[in-house]
């Protein structure tokens, strides 16, 4: 968002209409999501139920968003924080469930055992870009500013492998 303080520390007073997003920002996502859920009836009004999914996400990130220190008043300068991302999100999970009546000291109760399991891997690749960093007037920008140029480098690398 807009910074809420300019550089003396008074607090900014942008209207309800301003935005610190280039007008080119995009987060693009594409997820597929599986899942199954199978409940079956068993004796003595005993019930099992097994469901599972798996997520699978791709996400292509590109922004620049002027909300990187605080202008001065005269002059309005702040400094573009974002870039260009990829990211991969991949979510599995296992419930079990089962659940019935008893009867117990001579009252009846009811009964409910189970398992879940999850597991989410979050990779997110950052590219080397010139957007991080850009000086913008706020007073002036109209919220355009050049798209990035990649290097082609990766500027933060965190995916484990582990796929």
């Amino acid at each position: 968002g807009l910074p809420l303080f300019d550089s003396n520390g008074v607090q900014t007073d942008y209207g309800p209409h301003a935005n610190a997003a280039a007008r080119w920002n995009t987060n693009k996502i594409n997820a597929t999501n599986v899942f199954a859920r199978l409940e079956q009836k068993l004796a003595a009004d005993w019930s099992l139920l097994v469901a599972a999914n798996v997520m699978d996400g791709k996400r292509r990130v590109s922004s620049a968003d002027a909300s990187w220190g605080f202008p001065d008043p005269a002059v309005g300068n702040v400094q573009l924080y974002g870039g260009t991302a990829d990211a991969r999100q991949e979510q599995k999970g296992f419930d079990v469930q089962l659940k019935g009546p008893f009867t117990l000291a001579g009252r009846q109760h009811e009964a409910m055992v189970g398992f879940n399991w999850s597991q989410l891997e979050n990779l997110h690749d950052s590219w080397t870009d010139d957007v991080e960093g850009r000086t913008v007037n706020l007073n002036t920008w109209g919220n355009q500013t050049a798209l990035p140029t990649l290097t082609g480098a990766k500027f933060m690398d965190v995916d484990s492998g582990l796929r």
